[in-house]
């Protein structure tokens, strides 16, 4: 198992590994996306199934669950550096922030299960902003 992990064996080699990254990123802010717009079938994937179920799942964490909200905000901060600054800036970070408003009707009365009172705001804060 400890090959399939080794990045010579992935990619080739770290210098391959750097330069494979620099293109994505390059890319992502080359381009603007837009979920539901056509694009690859993994990055629809990770914005249409991924990010929506992993927000729900966070969503459902309450404030007193503090070992997970530490474990998913590390979840959290490991997949936007594998991915990198640019697409965690054009394609996560939105997509949290959407989860994350309130609607000024709803300020005056948060209820129980709103962004401040789950876990989507300190995963938010300190795995996806971190």
């Amino acid at each position: 198992a400890g090959s399939l992990f080794d990045m010579s064996v992935i990619v080739g080699s770290e210098d391959d590994l750097a330069a494979l990254h620099a293109r994505l990123n390059a890319f992502v802010l080359a381009h603007h996306f837009a979920v539901g717009e056509p694009s690859w079938p993994e990055f629809d994937w990770f914005t249409g199934e991924f990010l929506p179920q992993f927000c729900s799942l966070v969503e459902k964490i309450d404030f007193s669950m503090e070992r997970t909200l530490q474990s998913l905000s590390r979840h959290a901060s490991v997949l936007c550096r594998t991915v990198g600054y640019a697409f965690s800036s054009k394609i996560i970070k939105p997509f949290f922030l959407k989860r994350l408003a309130v609607e000024r009707d709803q300020e005056s009365s948060l209820a129980q299960g709103s962004a401040y009172t789950n876990g989507i705001l300190p995963v938010y804060v300190s795995g996806i902003l971190a």
